[in-house]
């Protein structure tokens, strides 16, 4: 694809109003506001797949070589820098729910004292319970 349709094409594809996003120091703010309906739509996608019985919350690299702020650097993963995902998944590999690690906790409960604890609540919030299902935290 020429340089110049692309160009077009980024400049005219939007999956969000940006008149309704909040400024930055506003404390609902969403770094992620200008692709939240695309993200909110795949995963009401990915939950109509029937879960499997082993299941696993684990983080994955989005391998990218843009800069932006979100981007991380993990020495541990195949691909060092990229964007962080909290996935929910089974052994097959597909995902049913996920997170974007913004660099901020978004959502947080109270009840619950970091990071890890809170991913786990948010990412199993909507997920059926007494189905005899194994969850494992790697």
């Amino acid at each position: 694809m020429p340089l110049k349709y692309f160009e077009k094409l980024k400049q005219n594809l939007h999956f969000n109003d940006n008149s309704k996003m909040l400024p930055r120091d506003h404390e609902g703010h969403d770094r992620l506001h200008k692709i939240r309906t695309l993200i909110d739509h795949l995963i009401a996608r990915f939950q109509t797949v029937p879960y499997e019985t082993l299941l696993s919350v684990d983080e994955q690299m989005c391998a990218t070589k843009a800069k932006n702020y979100m981007r991380q650097y993990m020495p541990a993963k195949p691909h060092k820098w990229g964007n962080k995902l909290f996935v929910l998944s089974g052994v097959s590999g597909y995902s049913y729910n996920f997170e974007v690690y913004t660099g901020q906790e978004n959502e947080t409960i109270a009840t619950e004292q970091d990071l890890g604890a809170n991913i786990v609540v948010r990412l199993l919030r909507n997920f059926p319970i007494n189905l005899n299902h194994r969850i494992y935290l790697i």
